[in-house]
């Protein structure tokens, strides 16, 4: 469940959560619930096209602090991009995720226990760019971007969404490009055009891992198609 993308799916992680939380008042399960089916629930969240998802995400989050437990970057991740894969036309319901989100960027930044990484910053700046606008949307952008940057999390993909979401004049204030460098192709702007320490603790193991994924699935593949071409043979 916590990888589907069908409608209602986290409604089923939710409630195996909620029947894990029962068991384990009862001394004789071991079901209390850890980390990581926090993790997959919010996951679920997340993949759900539940249009409430950023609420029940802020439910989910206060019950799991209630038990003591401290969310990940990776949660608080899933939390965001609940926030950026809203889907509504409701001006409240935008103002309630908006706050919901710059609170956990907050937390984030004021926690001692965990670092944000380049996700962090793209659905925090997603979220901001399809659910606000005008000044508050560049204010809101310009302080996470100034959070992103001291952490040396700029990244590739967190260049991108800035691109996207702003023109080029606000683009030039949150980058900080003085007059000189205003000519400059906004369009076609690469990590070497700023300075390194804004993106020098970037994490690329993950994206080491995932291109030797692709490598070992290519070759395993390759594999096949020997054993398949093989079995045809012997069967000639």
């Amino acid at each position: 469940y916590a990888h589907s993308d069908e409608k209602g799916s986290s409604a089923k992680t939710m409630s195996l959560l909620k029947r894990m939380l029962e068991l384990s008042n009862n001394d004789r399960y071991d079901t209390q619930p850890d980390i990581g089916t926090f993790y997959s629930v919010f996951l679920s969240l997340a993949n759900d096209s539940d249009r409430n998802k950023s609420l029940k995400a802020e439910n989910l989050l206060r019950q799991m602090e209630d038990l003591g437990l401290q969310p990940d970057i990776k949660i608080y991740n899933q939390i965001l991009r609940c926030c950026c894969t809203t889907k509504t036309n409701d001006t409240t319901m935008k103002r309630s995720v908006i706050r919901f989100a710059t609170e956990t960027l907050l937390q984030i930044r004021e926690s001692h226990f965990v670092s944000p990484d380049p996700f962090t910053f793209n659905f925090f700046i997603k979220t901001c760019d399809r659910l606000t606008n005008g000044r508050e949307k560049l204010k809101l952008i310009k302080a996470a971007f100034q959070f992103c940057r001291s952490e040396g999390q700029f990244s590739r993909p967190v260049l991108s969404i800035l691109q996207n979401a702003l023109n080029p004049s606000e683009l030039k204030d949150v980058l900080q490009f003085d007059e000189k460098e205003s000519s400059l192709n906004f369009g076609s702007l690469k990590l070497s055009d700023f300075p390194s320490e804004w993106s020098n603790r970037v994490d690329t193991s993950n994206r080491l891992t995932q291109h030797q994924k692709n490598i070992n699935a290519r070759n395993a593949a390759g594999k096949r198609k020997t054993r398949q071409s093989d079995r045809r043979k012997n069967l000639l």
